[in-house]
């Protein structure tokens, strides 16, 4: 399309536009920045993040298409600076369900051979104060997964964290609310996910914040908890209805469990499901703030890792353990992680052995 016949189109969108019978939306497009910054404004690095997965179970089902685009905000949550964005398929090893395909466009043939670049991927992710993604209920068990390296990094979810309604929004689905703000796009693909999740967070309300703004303080607000000691069991469902959940001596033994699982796991080389259950205890550790476990926990995720064949990945775990454990002076957890980095050569040599040979001795 010219020039000529691109403004034409402008100036018949903004008349149409200015007419109270009609609402005229824009394709969204690739952008560098929605704010100019200014020069002595403080700033911090986020990332807009969205999978594609082979169905809903975080356990069984894989990512077959991650995307991420690393963006910087200012102290008033205006996006000043957008980055290019990743996007990586990867195999997921079995048939993609042709329901999947008929979401996501994506086929058996376009994911084949292909995999997460690991190292670009958590680099990037390594470097930003906050994740956002629009479900982060979803995503993040799937990143996490598939990235230990980046678990207990900070994580806001747009969709469940505003009050949209509040907000004069309708509904919580990104392409609706990206839509009352006047754009469209072509969704359910992860690239095109994380640039209107990017467009939604830039977009301006009536008291002059962002979405970003909002969604920022809410993230950061101070919480608190409320225990009901003694509460009989007959008044479980009502105090559930009320938003409590289970003790945290409960969160605490269901963590040891998974830590105990995943050790086993290790021990008789199911590394899948090794790192499926030191996932879930990262994920609770995590929700609960259990700091020194989630410290442990990295040296235990290092150790799989090394296992499964990313000796980068792993060194990298437990690196940031022992650079964790030395500020709270966590000996422990020094020594464990210590080890891994001595045993990482050892490992990586019984995996080579083991191409050859059909059998792993760690």
């Amino acid at each position: 399309m010219n020039d000529a016949a691109s403004d034409g189109h402008a100036h018949a969108a903004r008349l149409l536009g200015a007419h109270p019978d009609y609402r005229v939306q824009r394709r969204l497009g690739p952008v560098t920045h929605f704010h100019a910054a200014s020069p002595e404004a403080s700033s911090r690095i986020g990332v807009a993040i969205d999978v594609e997965t082979t169905g809903l179970d975080r356990a069984t089902d894989r990512i077959i298409e991650l995307a991420i685009q690393r963006f910087r905000f200012d102290e008033r949550g205006r996006i000043i600076q957008v980055g290019m964005p990743r996007v990586w398929r990867e195999d997921p090893g079995m048939p993609i369900d042709p329901k999947i395909t008929s979401l996501t466009g994506l086929t058996d043939a376009d994911v084949a051979e292909q995999q997460i670049d690991e190292s670009v991927a958590v680099d990037i992710l390594s470097s930003a104060d906050i994740i956002v993604a629009h479900n982060a209920a979803f995503d993040r068990p799937f990143v996490d997964r598939r990235l230990p390296a980046i678990a207990g990094k900070p994580w806001a979810c747009s969709m469940a964290e505003l009050d949209w309604l509040g907000l004069g929004f309708e509904g919580r689905a990104l392409a609706h609310l990206v839509s009352q703000c006047g754009w469209f796009y072509e969704g359910h693909r992860a690239e095109n996910d994380i640039l209107a999740l990017l467009y939604l967070l830039s977009h301006g309300l009536p008291d002059g914040e962002t979405i970003l703004a909002k969604l920022i303080a809410c993230s950061e607000q101070q919480t608190y908890r409320v225990n009901a000691i003694d509460a009989p069991f007959d008044a479980k469902d009502r105090l559930k209805s009320r938003g409590y959940s289970l003790h945290a001596e409960v969160h605490r033994v269901r963590l040891e469990a998974a830590m105990a699982t995943a050790r086993a796991r290790l021990h008789v080389s199911d590394f899948e499901g090794a790192l499926r259950f030191a996932m879930d205890a990262m994920m609770i550790a995590t929700r609960y703030g259990m700091e020194l476990r989630k410290i442990t926990l990295r040296a235990v995720l290092a150790k799989i890792m090394a296992a499964r064949g990313h000796p980068v990945t792993a060194e990298h775990l437990a690196r940031t353990c022992i650079k964790m454990a030395t500020r709270l002076r966590f000996q422990t957890a020094i020594d464990k992680a210590a080890r891994v980095i001595v045993d990482i050569p050892r490992i990586s040599a019984a995996i080579s052995r083991s191409d050859q040979t059909g059998r792993r001795d760690f």
